[in-house]
């Protein structure tokens, strides 16, 4: 469900790459093998082709979590009210998104992750949609300021990040001059 996701071929379509890298002694004898996953398709988590949806584990985190536990994430609106999932497909009716959660949530304590690590992974999944949810608004010196305070609020404090510093990550850029000083250089609205 974390790199699965509904393209127009497919329902279930990984969006990632795998390989199986097998392992041979001086004998060539097999001693080993393990999967190496590479390629995961970064730019479908901001937008999605026609027909297409984003990963599974942001529409099954909507439909498996409790009322309470998305309040928690400040995920109070509807799944596809957010910006990174608006394009998309937001049912699909081959696919039970509140029984995949579940089947992930198994899984995941199946092979050892935590109640505690999964809650961090869904307040990560929250936080990137309310990244997504962030305007900014140019200001007449030709930068920009972040126009969504409630958006970026409500990621500052699923990352446990204080405003200003995302804020600051935002609207301005950090460079070094050869001569090592440090510059902050405002970002325009694009």
């Amino acid at each position: 469900s974390f790199g699965n996701a509904k393209t127009v071929m497919n329902h279930n379509s990984s969006r990632f790459g795998k390989f199986t890298r097998i392992h041979f002694d001086s004998r060539n004898w097999l001693v080993g093998a393990d999967v190496v996953t590479y390629l995961l398709e970064k730019s479908r988590v901001i937008t999605q082709n026609s027909g297409e949806r984003n990963y599974h584990c942001f529409y099954q985190m909507f439909a498996g979590l409790s009322k309470s536990e998305r309040a928690e994430l400040h995920l109070e609106k509807p799944a596809g009210s957010y910006h990174f999932l608006e394009k998309g497909i937001v049912q699909v009716a081959a696919i039970n998104d509140s029984e995949r959660y579940s089947d992930a949530v198994i899984a995941m304590r199946t092979i050892g992750i935590t109640p505690e690590a999964q809650k961090g992974m869904y307040t990560l999944l929250a936080a990137l949609l309310h990244l997504g949810d962030i305007s900014f608004v140019p200001t007449d010196d030709d930068a920009c300021v972040v126009g969504a305070m409630d958006s970026m609020a409500h990621a500052a404090a699923l990352l446990q990040l204080p405003v200003a510093t995302i804020e600051e990550a935002l609207t301005s850029r950090t460079m070094t001059s050869m001569s090592g000083s440090i510059y902050k250089i405002p970002l325009k609205q694009q």
